[in-house]
């Protein structure tokens, strides 16, 4: 275990370096804002995320090995410009790199399609929700599609697409 966490601080300098070269004040804050935490702004403050990685990550591993989860970044770039000037890095890491619509400390999985596949169109998918009638007249709300694992009986895992609100 000695060696994963190089792994994950590596990950996060990755990704530190990646968008400070779209923005310069790009940094990540801690994952609930009601907690008063110092951002990782560059790689010398990355010590901050080496002692507390949960108060930076929102993830699901219990021994944390890589960077799998959701991060709270600031930028001073339009979100969906952000992650489309990441979409490269992202790629290249196999990442998915998106905008959620639900704040950190608000957030709730309510629903899941076990065995999904990446093939699904995430925001196509969303897009025909908010449209349906039933959707429609109930006067909607927040909601964001997120693909993930779910960890089942005997550690077997499946793909899912988990609905956040």
């Amino acid at each position: 275990m000695a060696q994963r966490k190089p792994l994950l601080l590596r990950q996060l300098g990755d990704l530190l370096e990646a968008g400070g070269l779209h923005d310069p004040t790009f940094s990540i804050l801690g994952w609930d804002s009601r907690l008063k935490t110092e951002p990782i702004l560059c790689k010398k403050t990355l010590r901050l995320a080496q002692t507390a990685i949960r108060v930076y990550l929102d993830t699901r591993q219990r021994n944390i090995v890589q960077l799998t989860g959701e991060l709270q970044v600031f930028s001073s770039i339009v979100p969906l410009d952000m992650i489309a000037a990441l979409a490269a890095w992202g790629k290249q890491q196999d990442y998915t790199i998106f905008w959620s619509p639900c704040q950190a400390n608000e957030k709730d999985n309510i629903g899941m399609l076990i065995r999904s596949t990446n093939a699904i169109n995430i925001s196509y998918l969303e897009k025909a929700i908010r449209c349906h009638p039933l959707y429609v007249s109930s006067g909607g709300f927040i909601f964001g599609l997120n693909m993930s694992n779910f960890t089942g009986a005997k550690n077997e895992t499946a793909r899912c697409l988990m609905v956040v609100v």
